[in-house]
């Protein structure tokens, strides 16, 4: 058993081909429906999409501290030394704080991490994290790794429509109305942890050419490495113009890519889009 474990939560959205090659344990948040709890691992993003447009009520719930709690006895109880929490913002869900206080209810070395990002984010940061593990670099370095990674995370993403985002609160009924009319894309970042619609654009272009790859050209020239996770969601044009213009300005970068995010994402953000996150060392 490895002396260094990984617990995320279910929106980190990875294959379970992925997270049983790397022993990364989840701890599910609830999908409710009319007041019905489901673990979003149990449920898929069909099954929100048509209890929405059933009318149905919709909401997220976060993990409780007991779910945290057996996952941390379970894992000390195999042998390990130590256990790296990576979650959804603490500025989104309750999720981090039930980590924390399952943390004080066990004896053991548990790091539990906020990055302040979220889905995708919080994957690009445990991709380099469990990358790290595996090649069998020390316990110290490793730690100050996950530190270094999820004090530098951003997140970055835009959306075909606003329905989504008003859901949320995030965006008037009136604003979203006039900017699908006029098919304005908001950008939507994390912002001290939450999800916030920052900037506008009528064009990809614009988006592509001034918010992404200008940035992370100058953000690249302050650190040794950018790790950059791209998102497609039906985007796959766009998002291959994106990984092309960044390998190109780009000399110290590293991308991976994906094309999902689930039922407590989509309900969020909906499910077409695009967007990027990165962290850096």
């Amino acid at each position: 058993m490895k002396k260094l474990a990984i617990i995320t939560d279910s929106t980190s959205y990875f294959t379970k081909e992925y997270l049983q090659k790397h022993s990364i344990e989840v701890a599910s948040l609830h999908v409710v429906v009319d007041g019905v709890s489901y673990e979003e691992v149990d449920v898929d993003n069909e099954f929100v999409f048509d209890n929405l447009n059933n009318k149905k009520k919709v909401s997220t719930a976060a993990v409780a501290p007991l779910v945290f709690t057996e996952l941390y006895q379970k894992l000390f109880d195999s042998g390990v030394e130590d256990i790296l929490v990576f979650l959804i913002s603490s500025g989104i869900s309750g999720t981090y704080q039930s980590a924390m206080i399952a943390k004080d209810m066990v004896d053991g070395n548990v790091h539990v991490y906020d990055a302040l990002v979220a889905a995708y984010g919080v994957e690009n940061i445990i991709i380099q994290v469990a990358n790290a593990i595996e090649s069998g670099m020390e316990r110290d370095d490793v730690l100050e790794l996950a530190s270094t990674l999820s004090k530098n995370g951003h997140v970055l993403f835009t959306l075909t429509t606003l329905d989504h985002v008003v859901r949320g609160g995030r965006v008037s009924k009136t604003s979203a109305l006039i900017g699908n009319a006029l098919k304005i894309k908001p950008i939507v970042e994390m912002v001290e942890g939450r999800l916030e619609v920052t900037r506008k654009s009528r064009t990809n272009k614009k988006i592509i050419n001034k918010f992404i790859v200008e940035e992370l050209v100058e953000a690249s020239k302050k650190y040794e490495m950018i790790y950059l996770r791209i998102i497609s969601l039906q985007k796959d044009e766009i998002t291959d113009e994106i990984e092309a213009k960044l390998k190109e300005n780009i000399k110290n970068i590293e991308i991976t890519r994906t094309s999902y995010i689930g039922p407590v994402f989509s309900y969020h953000l909906g499910d077409e889009g695009y967007g990027i996150t990165w962290t850096a060392k």
